[in-house]
């Protein structure tokens, strides 16, 4: 085949040594001879929609260690640009008609869908373009809904009339038989009118038996029908409403084309779900939230609504490149035992949400599909609201490419290489992650502790009210216990402890029972929670975060002897040493699903804890607080003399694990902002999830806009304070100033008396205002006899000479 001068033997010979030269020549011919076909080209029309993106990734395989790669080529729905894909070879432009034909030509599967696309691309680009292929075989697909078989309503068959019975007799035997029967006969010695009257009463009786069993055999017969699953092989039997009539009119197009070498398929796709979600992007929204706690679902929810996950959808395409079956319309639904609607809504609810569903009422129902105009003034199609496509009815067959009948009738699975084989609530768990990945959900767990009133409880439901989170403590675990009215060990344990210990601390196995279960619902699963001050110690953290292993329960066959006894089971039990040394050899499985993400410590100074203690004005006792505070102290503090597994605290056991540990110290000064900020930042070191928060941005304009408002507060504060300073300036200086004029005034007092005194004459001065001093002085002197009389006399005069 290589060349003409060129045996087998050498060939083989030249192959096995690897001739970079024979396998060019071999590739380069390939075209000609149709001997190597070692890639397909493909041509996807809308790439970056929905479906289109599931399509790219299930064909591309351009990995390294693959030497021929899948061409994939495109288009894209929102814009009209050459701009290339990650791994597509070449994105076609329509405004470039006739090089788009021309590229699709040369693929070698076509594939368009109608979830998202314009229905005119088909025949003015796809159909066209296969008119002008050469020889090569060429397969186009086109994707549509299953959900338009709707408007058909379920498939009636009529029941086989039942088969009649061997010793059955005949009717019309029976009514000859009946003819031929003589009348009775007539009594002697009645009159002959009485007879003649009789014989007429007969006969109008038989004419009327004849005329009502005539009238019985005219009646059609009553026709039984039964419902059956509709099959791909009735598509023919398709009728669609006049708002899908374009569905309709689009496939009938792909179906009634015929060109030698182009084999046309038509894929009807169940409801479609997986990855980023579409049409149950609510509920998962919804159920992720918890916000209602309830799921809804439409009218009774009895209705059978077909799906199939949109990987599956593109692996059905890929089985139909490379199998070619003989039927051109194919059914793309997946293998749920239940595919009731109310079974698929609690599905996700139990899978991640609350498992609480409820009634919605069902709205006018509307087409499945609306029609909006696009920028290059065509229609395109987009799927309608949850609430109206749920409401469809549709009983279907799977397809045979993943299901054959044997001659029985019974159903056996065909090699498919199944992403969710049985359905969206059988894959929850699969499904809600991948949901959780596109969009970038991450759970946020978080551990928290510090000293009594340090303020860890304040800053943990912060945390918890920022990031949309749980917040759990001791009292919140008992509370949850509590609420559950069901029979359980756990709550009766907890109940007869109580009686027995009123006052008592629950035991840490009941604690690290009770928040297991907490943690391990789906809010703490899917969204995240903050740990407030529990686990205290090492040994409370190493009961919460390990867990023993339960050995199975074996199953011991009795076979009973002969006189009723029971032998014995067959293999001899184990000697009660064994079994506990198993159990020692049993190693404890570490819960990484529950284990916080984040740790933060708080310190906080014995002084800065009192002072807030006399501040708050709690109940407890001083003292009280001193033995709260010693034991946390004890349990808690790093290098501590604690008693608990020879000295390790909660915080050994983290640093055992590697983690991070983010210590904050609250001072009296502490600015919380700053501190909140700094556990932010340490909080989403790895990226900042998604979670239907806040951006970024608007963090940071709130945060700036808090600096500025803290700003203001602190600038409007100082003026407060300057205008303060000033007013008590002020104050100071009219005191000052009232004080002067109060001196002025007795000095001008003054001074007016020293005018009038000098008005009068110095005898009647000393008589009227001295001596009168003088002599009370010179009295007071002989009274009090003081040591120095003339000082005391000057004092005396000095004193009263105001008055």
């Amino acid at each position: 085949f290589f060349c003409n001068d060129t045996s087998p033997t050498e060939i083989y010979t030249r192959s096995l040594v690897g001739s970079v030269r024979c396998v060019q020549e071999t590739v380069s011919t390939q075209s000609t001879w149709g001997l190597l076909k070692m890639s397909k080209k493909y041509f996807i029309n809308n790439m970056n929609t929905y479906v289109g993106q599931a399509l790219f990734h299930e064909l591309r395989n351009d990995t390294k260690d693959n030497d021929s790669p899948n061409i994939i080529l495109g288009t894209y729905i929102d814009k009209d640009t050459s701009e290339k894909i990650p791994g597509t070879k070449k994105m076609l432009k329509r405004g470039k008609p006739r090089l788009m034909r021309k590229k699709i030509a040369e693929c070698d599967v076509i594939i368009y869908d109608l979830h998202y696309g314009n229905p005119k691309d088909i025949a003015d680009f796809g159909l066209e373009a296969m008119k002008k292929t050469t020889d090569e075989e060429k397969i186009f697909i086109l994707i549509t809904s299953l959900l338009a078989w709707d408007g058909n309503g379920p498939k009636l068959v009529a029941k086989a009339p039942p088969a009649k019975q061997e010793n059955e007799p005949n009717p019309e035997e029976v009514k000859k038989e009946e003819e031929v029967k003589e009348p009775p006969p007539v009594k002697e010695g009645e009159e002959e009118e009485e007879v003649e009257g009789e014989e007429a009463e007969n006969k109008e009786e038989k004419e009327e038996k004849k005329e009502e069993e005539k009238k019985e055999e005219k009646k059609e017969p009553v026709i039984e029908y039964t419902e059956q699953p509709w099959q791909e092989g009735d598509y023919k039997q398709r009728k669609y409403i006049s708002e899908l009539q374009f569905l309709y009119e689009a496939e009938e197009q792909v179906l009634a084309f015929k060109k030698e070498n182009v084999k046309c398929f038509v894929i009807a796709a169940g409801l479609l779900y997986g990855i980023e979600e579409i049409a149950f992007r609510e509920h998962f929204e919804t159920g992720w939230l918890q916000s209602p706690r309830e799921l809804q679902y439409v009218g009774n929810g009895d209705n059978l609504v077909p799906t199939i996950h949109v990987r599956d959808l593109a692996r059905f395409v890929k089985k139909i490149s490379e199998a070619k079956p003989e039927l051109p319309y194919i059914f793309a639904v997946d293998r749920t035992k239940n595919s009731k609607q109310i079974s698929l809504i609690e599905g996700i609810s139990k899978g991640i949400g609350s498992g609480e569903i409820e009634f919605n009422e069902a709205p006018k129902k509307t087409p499945f599909f609306t029609m909006k105009k696009a920028n290059y003034n065509e229609k395109r199609i987009q799927q309608a609201e949850w609430t109206v496509v749920l409401q469809a009815n549709i009983k279907v067959r799977p397809s045979s490419l993943v299901v054959k009948q044997d001659e029985e009738g019974k159903e056996e699975d065909v090699e498919f290489e199944w992403h969710c084989k049985d359905g969206l609530a059988a894959n929850i768990q699969k499904v809600a992650d991948e949901f959780c990945s596109v969009n970038n959900l991450k759970s946020i767990k978080i551990y928290i502790n510090g000293p009594p009133l340090s303020g860890k409880t304040t800053f943990a439901k912060e945390l918890a009210k920022k990031y949309n989170i749980l917040h759990i403590s001791i009292q919140d675990v008992m509370r949850q216990l509590a609420a559950h009215h069901e029979n359980d060990w756990l709550l009766e344990e907890i109940q007869e402890f109580r009686k027995s210990h009123p006052k008592d601390p629950f035991p840490k196995e009941i604690l690290c029972e009770g928040f297991k279960r907490v943690l391990k619902q789906n809010a703490c699963k899917y969204r995240g929670y903050v740990l407030d001050g529990f686990p205290r110690s090492f040994s409370e953290a190493k009961c919460l975060f390990y867990t023993l292993p339960r050995k199975p329960k074996k199953k011991v066959e009795e076979k009973k002897v002969e006189g009723g006894e029971e032998a014995q089971p067959e293999g001899e039990e184990k000697a009660p040493e064994e079994e506990e040394g198993e159990e020692q050899k049993k190693k404890p499985i570490f819960e990484k699903g529950i284990y916080p993400h984040s740790f933060i410590m708080l310190n906080c100074s014995e002084e800065l804890i009192f002072n807030r203690y006399d501040k708050s004005g709690q109940k407890t006792s001083p003292i009280a607080l001193q033995e709260d505070l010693e034991l946390y102290n004890m349990l808690n503090m790093i290098d501590s003399c604690s008693l608990e597994e020879n000295g390790q605290t909660v915080w050994n056991f983290i640093q055992e694990k590697k983690d991070e540990i983010l210590t904050g110290e609250i001072r009296a000064e502490t600015n919380f902002v700053e501190l909140f900020e700094a556990v932010r930042i340490y909080i989403e070191r790895n990226g900042r999830p998604y979670n239907f928060l806040e951006s970024e941005g608007k963090i940071l304009n709130a945060r700036e806009m808090s600096l500025l408002a803290r700003e203001k507060q602190d600038h409007a504060a100082a003026k407060h304070k300057q205008i303060l300073e000033e007013e008590a300036v002020n104050y100071a200086k009219r005191e000052r100033e009232t004080k002067n004029k109060d001196r002025l005034k007795e000095i001008f007092d003054h001074q007016e008396e020293i005018k009038e005194a000098q008005h009068i004459s110095t005898r009647k001065y000393l008589m009227d205002y001295i001596l009168p001093v003088i002599t009370k002085g010179m009295l007071n002197v002989s009274t009090i006899l003081p040591v120095d009389p003339v000082d005391y006399l000057a004092e005396y005069i000095l004193e009263n000479s105001s008055k």
